[in-house]
């Protein structure tokens, strides 16, 4: 399959856009996981505290002596089917109250957590007794990096505020969109794409989710594997949530999500945490700025650094001029992160001032 993937990946443009090769390691990655019931269990183990505070969400409880990487030994649910619920016509189970609490958990699992189902069709969600929701089957699940998760929340609040200037520049940030592509033609394009579904009152992500990913597509782009994931998830979910609920609005579950996302940004607590490591990471640029300023003026008198800029230096003028612009520039900057009383930014420009100047000392003054 890997073969075949990487061949087509090659020789069909129209197949590129795809990543099948990226596809098929995700497949190798999930398949071996998923056979290795020690990851089953420290996923169940780790969903379980993020929904420890839900009394309406379950997971099961599992007994560690009692398992391995190939045996996986947890309590009996005795619940009912999602199809069971469905076609259920008494007053046993609150339908509505179930599709908000599922769609609302799943949306807590993707822009909250960064932690979620990876399968979460109706065979892996069972219904408990007083509408408890109980995931299942929680072998494959998809992981967001903190920086992944930030950006993802930030899409979507911008994909339901429908702000298709903000949606492009996000799609670049996240190096998911070229810089060089025809943004005239795709802002055109997404104009036509929310006319077709915000022109009427849209409540469901069910094709515009579709068409935005098959859009995406059609520019070249490569949609990591984690984005893939999410979409297909959250698709299965909405689709589940419908059945139990036809009138339920999916976008205005996703508003509350966004007051979240943006409370979480705003927490003061997090710029601390943020500062603390960055202090902890300019005190290792610190320590190391003099090893690695001996190694360069090393390189540069050994004539093994090589320099490639757009202007001649090998005139005495063009160096000098560059030299007076990086000391000029790095004196009058006052903005972002600083050391030893100096912007960041002023300290680097004053090294590549020293360096522009050892070269032009040993190649007009020493030669």
């Amino acid at each position: 399959m890997k073969y075949v993937a990487n061949r087509a990946d090659k020789w069909n443009p129209n197949l590129r856009k795809l990543n099948l090769p990226g596809m098929m390691e995700e497949f190798d990655r999930t398949i071996h996981k998923e056979i290795d019931y020690n990851n089953e269990f420290m996923n169940m183990q780790r969903i379980g505290l993020n929904f420890a505070e839900n009394p309406y969400i379950h997971i099961p409880t599992t007994y560690p002596e009692y398992c391995t990487s190939k045996v996986l030994t947890m309590e009996f649910i005795d619940g009912a089917k999602l199809n069971e619920v469905y076609e259920s016509t008494g007053d046993e189970y609150d339908k509505k109250f179930l599709a908000k609490s599922i769609l609302d958990s799943y949306l807590q699992q993707l822009f909250i957590d960064g932690f979620f189902h990876g399968d979460p069709h109706p065979g892996n969600i069972m219904i408990l007794e007083n509408n408890i929701v109980c995931y299942l089957d929680l072998g494959m699940m998809g992981v967001f990096d903190e920086e992944f998760k930030k950006n993802l929340s930030e899409l979507m609040v911008l994909f339901v505020d429908q702000d298709i200037d903000g949606l492009i520049n996000q799609l670049m940030y996240m190096d998911i969109l070229d810089y060089d592509v025809d943004t005239r033609s795709l802002k055109r394009d997404l104009n036509d794409l929310f006319g077709r579904y915000f022109g009427v009152q849209l409540n469901r992500f069910n094709g515009v989710l579709e068409e935005l990913l098959s859009l995406m597509q059609d520019y070249g782009v490569i949609l990591p594997n984690e984005f893939v994931t999410m979409a297909r998830g959250l698709s299965m979910i909405e689709a589940i949530a419908q059945n139990l609920d036809p009138e339920i609005d999916v976008f205005a579950s996703i508003k509350p999500v966004a007051k979240q996302i943006a409370r979480q940004r705003m927490d003061p607590r997090k710029y601390l945490k943020s500062k603390k490591s960055n202090i902890i990471l300019y005190e290792h640029m610190l320590h190391s700025l003099p090893k690695l300023l001996t190694r360069l003026v090393h390189k540069v008198d050994n004539e093994e650094l090589q320099f490639r800029l757009e202007v001649d230096i090998t005139d005495k003028v063009t160096i000098i001029a560059l030299v007076s612009a990086l000391i000029i520039g790095s004196s009058v900057v006052s903005f972002g992160p600083r050391t030893f009383d100096m912007p960041v930014i002023s300290l680097i420009g004053y090294i590549l001032a020293i360096i522009l100047s050892i070269i032009g000392i040993k190649k007009f003054v020493l030669k």
